[in-house]
């Protein structure tokens, strides 16, 4: 472990040497350049947290080489390019957040094959497209961010699938069409300890029977829905501007998840098993609770940003 330290370079094309290592975590230095290939001559790690630094350059496709993942953390870094269709191989994973890069392009189908993970994070990137339909397939999933990003389209009634989902944030996106019926069947996402996020102009419908929203009802909500399910359709004051919507989410205070699997060997305090914590510098996990907090950024660790 290297982390929370200054170090600065780049990741060493010399570690490929390194086929025992299990888990790598260099997290909250100063690491530019490019992940190298060799990298994917890892086969052996198990967790790959390489957040809060400060990496450019794309996702190298070697990535698809190591299957024995169960959590990647490239947050808050500065990765561009697409997802690599590769990353669809990683079928042991349970955590994988690549939020706060630049990364671009569209949402692969081949990730429907993360049949095992339960942490989705890829918010506040450049993600354009449609939701694939096939995210109806992550059964497993508790909580998925996908917002600040260029989606468009409608949102799949295959959502409905998900029926495990504590949360799912989608908002400050470019959706269009009806909230689909289907979210009712999404009913783990009621109460305190859950939160439905859609804050995108254009959706419109009937809120979903099943899902408990602050006990609104009725047709095209346009106030505070849920814990923050807001202005899901355009305003039916005429005089309301998109400008007075809100664009972030308020902090709400994490609770945590026992996780479904533990790194064997040694754990850093910030570790990707121990919570999805929003304020503070801890690591993921599988927590209850999953928020935005205004200053992730900053924070780090996977659990320090939710």
């Amino acid at each position: 472990m290297l982390s929370q330290n200054q170090l600065v370079g780049t990741i060493p094309r010399e570690l490929r040497a390194l086929t025992r290592l299990t888990n790598m975590h260099i997290i909250q230095n100063r690491l530019s350049g490019s992940l190298p290939l060799e990298m994917g001559a890892l086969t052996n790690l198990n967790s790959m947290w390489l957040h809060s630094n400060r990496l450019t350059g794309t996702l190298p496709l070697d990535l698809g080489a190591l299957v024995r993942l169960t959590s990647m953390t490239l947050h808050n870094n500065l990765l561009t390019g697409t997802l690599p269709l590769e990353l669809g191989t990683l079928t042991n994973l349970n955590y994988m957040d690549l939020s706060y890069n630049q990364l671009t392009g569209t949402l692969p189908r081949e990730l429907a094959a993360l049949t095992r993970v339960r942490a989705l994070f890829m918010d506040d990137n450049r993600l354009t497209g449609t939701l694939p339909c096939v995210l109806g397939e992550l059964t497993s999933l508790t909580h998925i961010k996908l917002n600040f990003n260029q989606l468009t389209g409608t949102l799949p009634s295959e959502l409905g699938y998900l029926t495990l989902l504590l949360q799912m944030r989608l908002y400050n996106n470019k959706f269009t069409g009806t909230l689909p019926s289907e979210l009712g069947s999404l009913t783990r996402l009621t109460g305190s300890s859950a939160t439905l996020v859609c804050y995108n102009i254009g959706l419109c419908g009937e809120i979903p029977l099943g899902v408990t929203l602050n006990e609104l009802s009725g047709h095209c909500p346009t106030t505070r829905v849920g814990t923050y399910l807001r202005h899901a359709c355009p305003p039916a004051n005429p005089t309301a501007s998109p400008s007075s919507y809100p664009t972030k989410a308020p902090t709400v205070s994490p609770t945590t998840i026992a996780p479904t699997s533990q790194v064997t060997t040694d754990t850093p305090t910030q570790s990707p098993t121990s919570a999805f914590n929003t304020s503070s510098p801890t690591a993921p996990s599988m927590g209850a609770q999953a928020v935005d907090s205004p200053t992730r950024q900053a924070a780090g660790p996977p659990g320090g940003k939710r």
